[in-house]
């Protein structure tokens, strides 16, 4: 614990609050990090697999090999690099060249996400398109095996890599939990110790105004369609519209989004036992994910636990009671992104059902209209 000027700050986490120390036989604990400490580290490890290359069944689009071109470039000449990319863009797809680039010249790279989910769905499609390396995710109760080839982690589990990464990719950089929390910005910040690649398609304005950081802006989804713009209804009605657009859409597959999970279990009573619930609080959540990954009809509640890390086919969306604060600007951009991201599905309805007209309803259907020029 140090400080100038008579400020102390933990070492470990750069926490500066004095409720956050506590003083036990004459020594100085960090009550938000502690837990953290004694948490088992990482020594380097390097690829031995001598298989680099990695196997796509699709070539990329110009725009993507392009923005993969840009990212390559930048981290070489030592720059941060950060690439916004609109939701389906195939943002995931333009770091391939920098992975194998890495591996090759035993560079070493992580991946981190603040989503655990995100970060099992990542795993399993590295293990697929990258076959000669070994693969890991690392997250809450997955987190005996830290070294391997390529290594994706949650942004809780960075403390465990201090100093240890040479590039650091941080994919949804905007996303909860890690959005707004120093204490994970203070891990993140300690496990790399060369330069990073932020990916989102909500990118913080801090991030976009930091000139040292080389943007790269990719506007168009993979598929070339543009991006399905969202449809104010402004109603005191919410449950007669609701029925209206699920009968609309009753031979597809309809996500219906509420601020609450307390709204959402009150408004599936009504429904009856046909719908599906996705919530923080549901048991079983990963299997009714996977449930709902393969569905191409039928109707899904979920709260914003479904804001990204998603595709669906065809699906259809509803925000109800978009005008509640919890949807700010960016949530509803990454909402809106889960519609039209198939290319035989390009299009689809997005309602932002509200008593009134927000601010962020309005940016961001303003933002999504802009990005299809």
């Amino acid at each position: 614990m140090s400080g100038g000027g008579g400020i102390r700050v933990c070492g470990y986490c750069n926490n500066t609050l004095k409720r956050n120390f506590h003083f036990r036989k004459n020594t100085i604990y960090c009550r938000r990090c502690i837990r953290y400490i004694n948490a088992k580290k990482v020594d380097k490890y390097y690829n031995t697999s001598g298989n680099y290359e990695y196997y796509l069944d699709y070539s990329l689009t110009k725009s993507q090999k392009s923005a993969s071109e840009f990212v390559l470039e930048n981290i070489n000449n030592k720059n941060d690099v950060a690439i916004n990319a609109v939701c389906g863009a195939g943002k995931t797809e333009i770091i391939y060249d920098l992975i194998r680039d890495c591996l090759k010249r035993k560079v070493k790279i992580g991946i981190a996400i603040p989503r655990k989910d995100v970060v099992i769905e990542l795993v399993d499609r590295l293990k697929k398109d990258f076959k000669g390396c070994s693969v890991i995710g690392v997250y809450g109760g997955n987190n005996t095996i830290l070294e391997a080839d390529i290594i994706i982690f949650t942004t809780h589990q960075a403390h465990r890599y201090q100093n240890y990464f040479e590039v650091l990719v941080i994919d949804e950089v905007d996303a909860f939990p890690y959005k707004g929390n120093d204490l994970l910005a203070s891990f993140i910040s300690k496990c790399c110790n060369g330069n990073t690649v932020y990916l989102s398609a909500t990118m913080p304005e801090h991030i976009l105004k930091d000139n040292k950081i080389k943007k790269y802006y990719l506007n168009r989804r993979y598929h070339g369609f543009d991006l399905p713009v969202p449809e104010y209804k402004i109603s005191y009605f919410f449950l007669f519209q609701l029925k209206k657009f699920l009968r609309k859409h009753q031979d597809k597959l309809n996500l219906i989004y509420f601020p609450t999970i307390k709204l959402l279990e009150e408004t599936a009573k009504k429904f009856g036992k046909d719908i599906i619930k996705v919530h923080s609080k549901i048991e079983h959540k990963n299997e009714v994910l996977e449930k709902v990954k393969l569905l191409d009809k039928g109707v899904v509640f979920t709260t914003s636990i479904l804001e990204r890390g998603i595709t669906l086919k065809g699906v259809q969306v509803l925000i109800y009671n978009s005008d509640h604060p919890i949807f700010d600007k960016d949530m509803l951009i990454q909402i809106c992104g889960r519609v039209g991201r198939k290319t035989k599905e390009p299009s689809g309805e997005i309602i932002y059902l509200g008593k009134s007209l927000t601010k962020s309803m309005r940016e961001s259907r303003k933002i999504i209209t802009g990005y299809n020029g």
